[in-house]
């Protein structure tokens, strides 16, 4: 069977990118730009999230008018041929490669502060239980991925609420206030980027969408209007906090005045789910990125291989072994998180502007001509000013066009 199930609609469809996007970047990144930025943090987060839109929109058209689970690949593809698959495919994968097993190793440290433990046990758990929910039938999928989005949403606003509610008691806001240097604001920008990354991901799913043309984009949008409020949201909280002692882990300062002790444990019990959450559904997006690989025979055709339910078992399973490899590096001391996320977020930056190039040769609208422009225009700006290693994306396309001259050869 070589088939994927239709079985995501808005709301799983939206709680899918939800699990995909929100992580535990949430509980720790409005902390560290606080404090690069002080009292102006929450400006940055509003200019990278209206920066953000045009990458949205990009993914957005690419998935209703050409829905494939192969995503950007099948999309550079279409545009460029084999070696814009190939550029796309390396690209995408090295970044989810070293992203998701450091977003693992993040809950493992929050759940490491309740129960101490050896955090690369707790990291190859998240990895690992994620991966044996996948192997259910594609309906069941639906039905778990939806209850894990609302379930994190839920924990969230609640946690939220108890927050805003203590700031009723501060009696002098803080605002921001712009200095005469306005490019500061801009300073944390790939910090606060990252958060925003994980609808290249959330697109190979478009193929799964029972009614891609009108699910597909409203699900995107439902999902980053939500993204955006809880980010920003807790942007402020962190900036009315006096005492947040590490930045790191500013939650935990902002509910010790309503919840006390109990904060660490909440707030710990979070990042865990947050973290579960978000694995889930980037092994989904990834496991279809390896079948749609297969089917193409591109990679061995064995992992384009489905069960009766039409899960791709193999793909999933290839997707899991991968990702604990990384892992045992980290063990190792041959790779730190901080490296995993510096390719991460590399990888994802330039896939962003090979996205929006496809767009711009695969379409014949001005528009879409247009937005494609100006998202290639942001990319390269952020490349100039953002310190991206060049190197390695030109050994990726080497690479590329390597496995091109092979098999053009074969």
């Amino acid at each position: 069977m070589y088939e994927l199930k239709k079985t995501l609609g808005f709301f799983s469809g939206t709680a899918l990118f939800l699990n995909i996007v929100i992580g535990a970047g949430l509980l720790i990144l409005p902390g560290i730009v606080y404090q690069q930025v002080g009292q102006n943090a929450i400006i940055s987060w509003a200019l990278v999230s209206l920066i953000s839109v045009p990458i949205l929109i990009i993914f957005t058209i690419l998935g209703v008018y050409f829905p494939n689970s192969g995503g950007v690949a099948y999309y550079a593809e279409k545009a460029f041929g084999n070696i814009g698959r190939n550029f796309a495919t390396l690209l995408l994968l090295g970044a989810v490669a070293f992203g998701l097993p450091s977003i693992a190793l993040t809950g493992a440290y929050y759940l490491s502060a309740i129960l101490p433990f050896q955090y690369h046990f707790y990291a190859a758990l998240l990895i690992l239980l994620p991966t044996l929910l996948h192997l259910f039938s594609g309906k069941h999928i639906s039905t778990i991925t939806t209850t894990i989005g609302s379930t994190v949403i839920v924990f969230i606003i609640i946690l939220l609420f108890f927050a805003i509610r203590d700031t009723q008691g501060i009696e002098t806001i803080k605002l921001p206030h712009i200095n005469n240097n306005i490019f500061d604001l801009f300073s944390p920008f790939m910090i606060i980027f990252f958060a925003f990354t994980g609808w290249e991901i959330g697109a190979h799913s478009a193929e799964e969408f029972k009614n891609p043309k009108r699910d597909f984009p409203i699900a995107m949008l439902f999902s980053f209007l939500i993204t955006t409020i809880l980010y920003l949201t807790v942007a402020f909280l962190v900036q009315q906090e006096e005492n947040i002692t590490d930045p790191l882990t500013p939650f935990i300062g902002i509910l010790k005045k309503a919840l006390g002790d109990k904060a660490v444990l909440l707030v710990s019990l979070l990042a865990t789910l947050i973290v579960f959450a978000n694995l889930f559904g980037a092994i989904w997006g990834v496991s279809r990125l390896v079948y749609s690989l297969s089917r193409d025979k591109i990679i061995p055709k064995y992992f384009s291989l489905t069960n009766k339910q039409g899960t791709p078992i193999y793909a999933i399973i290839l997707t899991n072994t991968a990702l604990l490899f990384v892992l045992a590096l980290d063990y190792y001391n041959l790779l730190s998180i901080e490296s995993m996320l510096s390719i991460a977020g590399q990888n994802f930056l330039i896939l962003y502007g090979v996205a929006s190039c496809a767009l711009f040769f695969l379409s014949k609208k001005l528009l879409f001509k247009i937005i494609s422009i100006t998202v290639v225009l942001i990319i390269s700006i952020i490349i100039i000013f953002g310190g991206v290693f060049l190197l390695y994306p030109l050994a990726i396309l080497i690479i590329s066009y390597a496995i091109n001259f092979t098999g053009n050869k074969n």
